[in-house]
């Protein structure tokens, strides 16, 4: 009688590794999600018994269109400036910024903005959702924002620091330099985000317009089409912009000549007239 067993068949080997992966990756997985964050170092502010992270996560990444969104955008308006620290904060600490956002989408309840396990909206995205709230009203906290954009290196750090300036606004005024400095020789994606926020800002035209307009020369089409759309949102106030947005309406390249033709026709419609746009 021997005691040897019988080797697996190739077929259940297969299957049985096969198990075996997918359980340590499941398990891989459900430790980074749930992996607790670092304790913060500055205290999370709280009305009607909620923390500005509950709150944060029941708005909206736009108009509130339910009362739980509500509500959401009216707490965190109550908390105002008590809530930047906090914000700041959240803004230079986040997991796995770009597929929590879907996850969460997966694994919340129909229904249930707050169901699901909170880790799975970054810290950073949550931050933004913050600052889009408050708007203005985040101005105290531009000083520490560019402190963060001067320390990080990462692109995608980078650009969602960038996109906090714009969701501040014309408050954000202080960050034009370094806005400006980023337009001009940062990454792509950095100079796109730079930009956007630049015409978001727009608070001074007479330094923002010259440098747009000085951007319209790039041996780039992409960024030129996306430099006359940008400066079209601007309307009248990029009024200089008009005779160098004509000369486009001939550009080689049919994208920059429909956003040239858009942009004309937001800043000066007299002039996109004369120029023979209908």
């Amino acid at each position: 009688m021997t005691t040897d067993q019988e080797p697996l068949p190739t077929g259940r080997k297969r299957f049985w590794w096969l198990g075996i992966s997918l359980a340590l990756f499941l398990a891989v997985v459900t430790g980074l999600l749930f992996y607790p964050s670092p304790p913060p170092s500055v205290p999370m502010p709280v009305y009607q018994g909620r923390t500005l992270k509950e709150w944060l996560h029941y708005a909206s990444d736009g108009k509130p269109t339910d009362k739980h969104s509500m509500d959401a955008e009216a707490a965190i308006h109550q908390m105002g400036t008590n809530a930047l620290p906090a914000l700041v904060q959240m803004l230079d600490f986040e997991y796995f910024s770009i597929w929590q956002p879907y996850l969460k989408i997966l694994l919340s309840k129909k229904g249930d903005p707050f169901a699901g396990p909170a880790v799975l909206l970054g810290e950073r995205y949550l931050a933004r959702r913050g600052f889009r709230i408050l708007g203005a009203e985040a101005k105290p906290a531009v000083p520490g924002i560019l402190r963060l954009l001067h320390s990080r290196k990462g692109i995608l750090e980078r650009i969602d620091i960038i996109k906090v300036l714009e969701l501040i606004g014309p408050a954000a005024k202080e960050a034009l330099p370094d806005l400006l400095a980023i337009a001009k020789s940062g990454e792509r994606g950095q100079r796109g985000a730079a930009l956007e926020a630049i015409v978001a800002i727009h608070s001074d035209p007479e330094s923002c317009v010259p440098f747009l307009v000085r951007q319209l020369s790039d041996t780039d089409q992409i960024w030129r089409a996306f430099v006359a759309q940008s400066i079209g949102s601007l309307g009248p106030a990029a009024q200089s912009a008009v005779p160098r947005l004509t000369e486009l309406l001939v550009d080689p390249d049919k994208d920059v000549r429909e956003c040239a033709t858009n942009a004309l026709q937001r800043i000066d419609p007299a002039a996109a007239a004369a120029a023979g746009i209908k």
